[in-house]
């Protein structure tokens, strides 16, 4: 049984390493995080969980991975501080953000495929891509990625 945690309103917190994989009660972070419009994720620990869903804010200033085994859609600003910000995109499926990235890390796609669509967009301030053979970082309807990092599709 996979669980899920729904920020539906005000903060959560995730300031101990793989805080919301433990409250998942899954160990391995395989349930999905939902962070409603006005709410807020705030994980300045590494984090790993299923992907990410919702209108919110998610800020991180430690690395966060995402094991995304079924498409997922975050329509909220990302945005992180620091060396360990990076957001580290593995498992088969779809993990589409469609608001502004402003985190400071890399972004590495090691499965699957990390999408920004609509107005999307990577700040130009942000460090670089990097996508793993047989993974896909891709860009469509007027998102963009930062100046220096061009997303490549690979097979």
């Amino acid at each position: 049984m996979t669980s899920n945690i729904n920020v539906a309103a005000g903060r959560l917190n995730a300031n101990a390493a793989l805080a919301l994989a433990l409250a998942l009660g899954l160990g391995l972070g395989l349930g999905t995080v939902t962070v409603a419009s006005g709410a807020l994720l705030a994980a300045s620990a590494a984090q790993t969980f299923a992907g990410i869903a919702g209108n919110g804010d998610w800020q991180f200033t430690d690395s966060q991975t995402l094991v995304v085994a079924a498409d997922r859609s975050f329509g909220g600003n990302a945005s992180g501080s620091g060396s360990g910000g990076n957001l580290i995109k593995t498992g088969s499926a779809v993990q589409t953000f469609t608001g502004q990235l402003s985190y400071t890390g890399i972004t590495n796609v090691t499965a699957g495929e990390l999408a920004l669509a609509g107005g999307a967009a990577r700040s130009s301030g942000s460090s670089g891509l990097t996508v793993g053979g047989g993974a896909v970082a891709s860009v469509s309807n007027g998102a963009q990625w930062a100046a220096g990092s061009t997303p490549a599709r690979c097979g």
